[in-house]
């Protein structure tokens, strides 16, 4: 089991945590990639021995920081993902998040600067995470990827485990 271990500052002295849950490895994975670097956040800190990774999330005025810790052994598909994830991050296609984020928000200067764009900017990372694990580097096609609808990427990525070629999945899809 991993233990996550949560805290929340609202800001102004206001502050919760730490709270304490046991994870299954497949949950506390998900909850790395889905809920902590899928929303944006940072890898603060990270250790291999002791395993742990500490990440902090800006959301809506709030800063939550997760720490995942457990054995060698439980850590290491968190761990593994880490420098995927590094190279996702920076590679991202900024002026595909900047249409993502102006199109979610009809240019809307308050919903931007209120979180919209971390939470998009953490799903491109996710979305590019996905790409380079299934062996998609290749920056231009990255990019082609990227600004897919919700609905093609997930064919997309279907069709790739398939073994279609990148260039085969694009014209299908465009």
């Amino acid at each position: 089991m991993i233990t996550t271990t949560q805290y929340r500052d609202k800001g102004m002295g206001e502050k919760y945590g730490p709270d304490e849950y046991k994870r299954s490895v497949e949950d506390a994975l998900e909850m790395l990639v889905k809920y902590e670097l899928g929303w944006g956040a940072d890898v603060t800190d990270f250790c291999m021995d002791p395993p742990r990774i500490e990440t902090r999330t800006r959301v809506m005025g709030c800063i939550d920081t997760t720490i995942f810790t457990g054995s060698v052994d439980e850590m290491k598909p968190l761990l593994s993902i880490l420098p995927i994830w590094a190279q996702a991050k920076s590679t991202v296609a900024m002026e595909a998040i900047a249409e993502k984020v102006i199109e979610v928000t009809n240019g809307n200067a308050l919903l931007i600067t209120h979180g919209v764009a971390d939470l998009l900017y953490g799903k491109m990372i996710v979305k590019r995470m996905m790409l380079i694990a299934l062996g998609i580097v290749n920056d231009d096609t990255l990019k082609q990827f990227e600004l897919l609808t919700e609905k093609d990427f997930k064919s997309a990525l279907s069709f790739l485990v398939e073994g279609l070629s990148s260039d085969e999945i694009l014209s299908l899809l465009k």
